[in-house]
């Protein structure tokens, strides 16, 4: 529904956040910038039934003809195609800041995560990005998997942001505090939540009332709250 294969222009890379002309107010003549997705992984910590990309679930590594998209066929991106991204990032003026996704970005390999976030923290100390943030379902779902190779990865950024998707109260424990806090004293950076409205989970004002309170009095900023995306498989969770 978000149309995300038909505006990959890079391997992972869905940039659509901007028009093809450069945006600019006559007036003010302030230049727009726009954003870019960059599903690096279809692996996820958590195979949410709800999940906007769940058409890449259980799709078999090296099937051809399911889409023209990169991760249609292969489980996680090339070091080669990760080349041609960031290549594509640097050259591409209207373009600063990076949402890292999948899948989990924090479930690839210590090794190939710690090369991503490295070029694109070069890339922020030469002035080209502004922004990157992360979106992960790791720290809530599975806060043990989060050790130090991914901490000493994240470092890397400047100002990084930490985008984690929680729908419930229950779902922070004391584990998964313990992980932001240490993202938040040792790479310095935001922690913020997402979650989606699920019929009978979270449709109430009580209970994201008691959810977006206890962020907050854990250093996490409420951020966004989406209602389902029109997928089929969602359905039976979606909110009037």
């Amino acid at each position: 529904p978000l149309l995300e294969d038909e505006h990959e222009v890079a391997p992972g890379l869905v940039y659509k956040y901007v028009t093809s002309e450069k945006r600019e107010d006559k007036k003010q003549k302030h230049f727009f910038y726009g954003r870019a997705l960059w599903t690096i992984t279809r692996n996820c910590a958590a195979y949410c039934r709800f999940c906007t990309r769940g058409r890449e679930v259980g799709i078999a590594a090296g099937k051809e003809g399911v889409s023209h998209a990169a991760l249609a066929t292969t489980p996680h991106l090339t070091m080669e195609q990760i080349d041609q991204t960031l290549a594509f990032i640097e050259k591409e003026e209207g373009l600063n800041e990076i949402i890292l996704s999948g899948g989990d970005p924090l479930t690839v390999s210590p090794k190939i995560l710690l090369y991503v976030l490295g070029k694109l923290g070069d890339l922020q100390r030469k002035g080209k990005l502004s922004i990157v943030r992360i979106g992960s379902r790791a720290p809530i779902h599975n806060p043990m998997i989060i050790r130090q190779p991914q901490i000493d990865a994240i470092k890397q950024l400047r100002n990084p942001r930490m985008m984690i998707h929680i729908n419930h109260p229950a779902e922070l424990t004391e584990q998964s505090i313990d992980v932001l806090n240490k993202f938040r004293s040792e790479c310095l950076g935001v922690v913020m939540a997402q979650s989606v409205l699920l019929k009978g989970v979270n449709d109430d004002v009580d209970t994201l009332y008691q959810l977006f309170v206890k962020c907050a009095e854990n250093g996490i900023v409420p951020y966004y709250v989406y209602q389902n995306d029109a997928v089929y498989w969602a359905k039976h969770f979606t909110v009037p």
